[in-house]
């Protein structure tokens, strides 16, 4: 006698969650998008890529398994054909402390703040979501920190098959191109690019100050998808990270009907496997809360007709 069909998928269902579980998933998002078509910025500028953004791996395990999102490559290769199309003549700096001469107008210096996401696991519904939140750092031609600048990219993808890289991977790739749209259109209409575009001084940031707190675009918030009551483990609502770059810490709350404080899922974001790039916060991924749905209106009952007076008989 054959299993039946739903029997099967259980089955399969089960020997994927167990392959998970003991190789791990791994990602390795590439960028495969076509050449942006952008308004070009009249400055002359570098970008600065540390090791630690070149190298930068998240890792973090949950539910059992394992987790690995190699990001620097694929960044690299994407904000280089990014940055090209903005400003033509575009000088990799491979020194800050060493800035090239003649002087450049800026230096960009990119920064991974936090990277993060859902399974359906986590969230409940059939999609993975990833929230990627980024630091962009600007200098002066003298290797002067002038500006940072906080953003924020947003992608999902429905699960597919028995597998998890896929759609993570896909869902990684479409908010690095949601992050790239937001610095491309709103990074040249910030105050300092204007101030440089008009050739107006630009004071640098006094040592010891911290970071700019400016954002670019919405920095979204990073709440946590609610999970089975009681289940062990389950992950707890983690703090966003701060402007400044500062590691958001995990508040652990209660599973819904559980009473008890869930432990919050390890996690950790290298650059070299070893040591986290600083001012990045692991933590769950921002997935926007769908608008509330207009309630209808109340039917109302049409009120009942009043009855004529009866007539009285002739003679009264």
């Amino acid at each position: 006698m054959r299993p039946a069909p739903h029997l099967l998928l259980v089955l399969a269902a089960t020997a994927a969650v167990a392959l998970a579980a003991c190789g791990g998933v791994r990602v390795k998002p590439v960028d495969d998008v076509p050449p942006p078509l952008v308004d070009e910025v009249a400055l002359r500028a570098g970008v600065h890529y540390s090791d630690e953004f070149r190298r930068f791996v998240h890792r973090e395990e949950r539910w059992g398994t394992a987790w690995s999102v190699e990001l620097g490559g694929a960044h690299v290769t994407k904000l280089d054909r990014l940055l090209k199309a903005m400003f033509p003549g575009l000088v990799e700096v491979a020194d800050l402390a060493k800035p090239p001469q003649p002087a450049l107008d800026l230096i960009l210096e990119p920064r991974f703040e936090e990277y993060s996401f859902l399974t359906p696991r986590d969230s409940g519904a059939d999609y993975f979501a990833v929230t990627i939140k980024y630091r962009a750092n600007v200098y002066d031609g003298r290797g002067r920190l002038i500006d940072s600048l906080v953003y924020t990219g947003y992608g999902n993808s429905g699960s597919s098959g028995l597998t998890s890289a896929k759609p993570l991977e896909v869902a990684t790739r479409r908010a690095m191109r949601d992050a790239g749209a937001k610095f491309a259109t709103e990074f040249p209409a910030q105050e300092t690019l204007a101030k440089l575009l008009r050739g107006e001084p630009v004071e640098p940031v006094a040592p010891g100050v911290p970071e700019a707190s400016g954002t670019i675009g919405e920095v979204e918030t990073t709440p946590v998808a609610p999970t089975a009551p009681g289940t062990p483990g389950a992950p707890g609502p983690a703090g966003t990270a701060g402007a400044a770059g500062a590691a958001g810490g995990a508040s652990a709350a209660g599973s819904p009907g559980g009473g008890g404080t869930p432990a919050a899922p390890s996690a950790e974001a290298t650059g070299t496997g070893a040591s986290a790039q600083p001012g990045s916060a692991p933590a769950e991924a921002a997935v926007p809360s769908p608008a509330p749905a207009e309630s209808a209106p109340a039917a109302t009952a049409p009120a009942e007709a009043t009855p004529p007076p009866a007539a009285k008989p002739p003679g009264d």
